[in-house]
């Protein structure tokens, strides 16, 4: 065994320097950051070019919040365990898709239950571009947050973490968009929300070798 075999099994054998707790500690400070500079760049985003963006509405429904965070929690469930070395995707990670697929369900069933002339207005809606552009604008925060925690840990898959990094990013960003965003079609949320947290992903995993190498 090569001394860098012998590095990395030393590496996956214990925790980060400083125990699982600070690992978690720091996982959950770099997240609190980059999700504070994502609300700043909505902020700004809205003032200088307009994202579509409303005050809170309080009313919105509770589900387009809860498929980011969904798709937020299995992004991070994977991007923990690609902390460690060694991790090689496997069928379990297709878990990560549970929540996509609940909401392809929940869209299939509104679109089959509206009339055909709104179709196209519940995919589509009003703001298509101000929602995708507007996500992965703000999700860069939150992408640095992550990279900035992960250069603690001994992730050897750069791609794959970077891309679970990324689509936390992008869920999280779709979180905050949601609560502001004015859309309620269940067929828009799907499409869109799941093509930028597709997007963010693609970004993270091209990033990931050049910002998790250890």
């Amino acid at each position: 065994m090569t001394n860098i075999d012998e590095f990395v099994s030393a590496l996956s054998s214990q925790p980060p320097k400083g125990g699982e707790n600070a690992a978690a500690l720091r996982l959950a400070i770099g997240l609190a950051m980059g999700v504070a500079g994502a609300v700043v760049f909505l902020v700004l985003f809205d003032a200088f070019y307009g994202s579509g963006a409303q005050a809170i509405d309080f009313d919105t429904p509770v589900w387009k919040i809860a498929y980011s965070l969904a798709l937020a929690f299995s992004a991070l469930v994977v991007t923990l365990q690609f902390a460690s070395p060694e991790t090689r995707t496997s069928r379990r990670h297709l878990l990560a898709f549970a929540p996509v697929m609940m909401m392809a369900m929940i869209a299939m069933t509104e679109l089959f239950t509206s009339p055909p002339e709104t179709w196209l207005r519940l995919m589509f809606g009003y703001g298509v571009t101000s929602c995708v552009t507007t996500i992965f604008i703000i999700s860069p925060p939150i992408f640095a947050g992550m990279f900035w925690a992960f250069r603690r840990f001994a992730a050897t898959d750069y791609k794959t973490a970077g891309a679970a990094i990324g689509a936390l990013s992008g869920a999280m960003a779709g979180a905050l968009y949601a609560a502001v965003s004015g859309e309620a079609s269940a067929c828009f949320v799907f499409l869109w929300y799941s093509v930028s947290v597709a997007a963010t992903a693609l970004a993270g995993a091209l990033a990931g070798p050049r910002f998790l190498r250890w």
